[in-house]
């Protein structure tokens, strides 16, 4: 059922993409796939074309990618790499914005390049170098949690600096950052299947590690925070895990 949904959600957006301009984008490559991950094309009569990726295959304009239950994929270009997560949908919009429909994904920007990300309502632009984290929340926008760098994160109501181990919700409602919050970068590290779920550590590791390490230095005996879904532009979910592990209420 999951996969006739998304061939039905693809056959009505690339009615929308021109195919000729194919040969022209500079391509992202894939450089890891674990389990099946699909790259979904404008064929022929807008029918899309299926392929099942592997190492080496190329990421254009106008492509989807798909990823079902425990499946990821990495794909690089230059000096920007994405990781996808599983059961998520990707669409590259063009050479440097994307289109997160569906699911989580690692972006590490090595150098002082934007990358433009939108979900179904929401959209911000973030400045590297950074590595940062965004997932889907059920409100149309996305979290953003930047784990090393400080980029500049640009919405259309303004523009704001983002440190590693903060976490601010680029809103679906008012395409504007909603309020920002603290997290445990050692905690999330040890816990994200984007980071442990490949074989290499993301190409920003260092970067990681020392924000961790200058975060714990600050930290001191802070408390550590689990983000949930954000149903609305006004709700976030946050449990907070007390020092011997007992769950509190969750925040909103």
């Amino acid at each position: 059922m999951r996969c006739l949904n998304i061939l039905s959600f693809f056959c009505l957006c690339s009615q929308l993409i021109a195919s000729d301009n194919y040969s022209l984008e500079t391509p992202y490559f894939i450089e890891y796939v674990k389990h099946g991950v699909d790259r979904m094309r404008e064929g022929t009569d807008n029918i899309p074309s299926i392929k099942r990726l592997s190492n080496k295959d190329k990421i254009l304009k106008g492509d989807f990618i798909t990823t079902g239950e425990s499946s990821f994929t990495q794909l690089h270009h230059e000096d920007v790499t994405i990781r996808m997560g599983s059961n998520g949908l990707l669409e590259r919009l063009d050479y440097s914005s994307w289109k997160l429909w569906e699911g989580s994904v690692l972006c590490a920007i090595e150098d002082k390049r934007s990358l433009s990300l939108y979900s179904s309502k929401g959209s911000a632009t973030i400045g590297g170098p950074c590595t940062f984290i965004a997932e889907t929340t059920s409100n149309g926008g996305y979290k953003f949690i930047c784990l090393s760098g400080k980029p500049v994160v640009t919405t259309g109501d303004g523009k704001s600096k983002v440190p590693a181990g903060r976490l601010v919700l680029v809103l679906g409602e008012t395409d504007a950052l909603g309020n920002a919050y603290d997290i445990d970068l050692l905690l999330l590290l040890k816990s994200s299947l984007l980071i442990n779920a490949f074989e290499e550590p993301p190409p920003t590791m260092k970067k990681i590690g020392l924000a961790i390490y200058s975060q714990q230095l600050r930290m001191g005996g802070k408390y550590d925070a689990l983000i949930g879904d954000a149903t609305s532009d006004k709700n976030l979910q946050m449990w907070v895990l007390g020092k011997k592990g007992s769950d509190t209420k969750p925040s909103k």
